[in-house]
């Protein structure tokens, strides 16, 4: 774990040649977009937008890859703590948010994966990811 998040980096998920795959998948459908359409793919017009996110990104709903990331990385979760979450309520934890105070067990990867492109001087300001609840019944 990183010292003081909740984070780890796991090198060599997938071999330089899988990279390469799936980048030339992604170029190749043409699909990068800025998620806002007064936005085209490519243009480096200033904006408030642009100055926090300066990328393009590709939505994509994968389950073979992400099921194969999730076997790849689901044995180191255990090694680095981070099988389980536990978010406790909110006088306890900073990062407490509504409906999610509970005993979270780490079970797959979201298959809607995202692939980011960053040209020259492209970067990603700080921030926190969102989340996405899959199924509240598994």
């Amino acid at each position: 774990m990183l010292q003081g998040i909740d984070a780890f980096v796991l090198d060599g998920v997938l071999t330089a040649d899988e990279c390469d795959h799936v980048i030339a998948t992604a170029e190749a459908s043409e699909r990068f977009s800025f998620w806002n359409s007064e936005h085209v793919s490519g243009e480096q017009e200033e904006s408030v937008e642009r100055s926090f996110r300066n990328a393009d990104t590709i939505e994509m709903d994968n389950p073979a890859l992400a099921e194969e990331l999730w076997q790849r990385i689901a044995p180191h979760l255990e090694a680095h703590g981070a099988a389980v979450v536990r978010v406790e309520s909110e006088s306890e934890q900073q990062r407490w948010e509504r409906d999610a105070e509970g005993v979270w067990d780490a079970c797959g990867t979201n298959a809607d994966l995202l692939v980011s492109r960053y040209l020259s001087g492209g970067h990603f300001s700080p921030h926190t990811d969102g989340c996405s609840v899959m199924d509240l019944n598994y």
